[in-house]
């Protein structure tokens, strides 16, 4: 009875665990991933996360693969904008030569955060989110979090602007590996 309740017990642990890798991938059509686009990334031999929800309205406006000899300076970005609005949020992959975020104003002055809301993703854990929620100013970022995966790119960075910060938490959360 002991070695049926270990095997079984094994399995089940299996099953769990391939249950739970599995979870966290996604075909990338909730994100708007044209097929060119996930070619040229596994092309570059990189490995990315992309939303598995996002925000009633907006499109994905750009993809780009910035491609470099050495893996390290791969990077990729993407960029999502709602028509008709000035509302936006993108995802920027890097593995070196990142700088910190700012919340950069047209005229090229700077803001300070006025807030933070706290996180987590099952990829890259638990997150702060800062945000300037001065008028007319919304804008929210993550800073860059390991994506803790053997290859390349090594960090992911998600911002946004003119929207709410529930949603760009949300977005955040739902971060998942691209099959």
């Amino acid at each position: 009875m002991n070695v049926f309740n270990s095997r079984f017990n094994f399995i089940l642990l299996t099953l769990a665990m391939f249950a739970a890798a599995h979870a966290q991938m996604t075909t990338g059509k909730v994100a708007q991933i044209p097929s060119s686009f996930k070619a040229k990334v596994k092309a570059s031999k990189l490995r990315i996360v992309v939303p598995t929800w996002i925000p009633k309205g907006f499109k994905l406006v750009k993809s780009d693969v910035v491609q470099a000899k050495e893996m390290f300076m791969r990077d990729v970005h993407l960029r999502y904008e709602k028509p008709g609005t000035k509302s936006l949020f993108y995802v920027q992959f890097a593995s070196d030569g990142i700088g910190d975020p700012f919340f950069d104003l047209p005229n090229g002055d700077t803001l300070e955060a006025t807030g933070t809301v706290k996180g987590k993703n099952a990829i890259i854990g638990s997150f702060e989110m800062e945000y300037v929620n001065k008028k007319p100013y919304m804008m929210w970022h993550v800073t860059w979090h390991e994506l803790k995966q053997k290859g390349f790119p090594k960090y992911v960075l998600v911002a946004g602007e003119n929207l709410p910060v529930s949603d760009g938490k949300k977005f955040i959360e739902s971060l998942s590996w691209l099959q």
